[in-house]
């Protein structure tokens, strides 16, 4: 894990989290559905913004879900 401070790596050291163990790891909290714990822990501490990578489960059809699942 790094620190949620901002930094220049480039995309070659970026590639490097796609490899990262638990960047599938789902975590439900407060009706939204994060899919890595390291944005989940982020959120939480006020660290990282909400970002189009989180499904809102609160919101929207069950068609809508299903969409934002995949």
């Amino acid at each position: 894990m790094s620190s949620y401070e901002k930094n220049n790596d480039s995309e070659d050291e970026l590639t490097k989290f796609h490899n990262c163990r638990i960047n599938s790891c789902s975590r439900l909290y407060d009706g939204k559905l994060f899919r890595c714990l390291y944005l989940y822990t982020g959120y939480v501490s006020g660290k990282l913004p909400l970002d189009d990578t989180i499904v809102n489960i609160n919101q929207g059809s069950g068609k809508g879900l299903s969409k934002e699942f995949r």
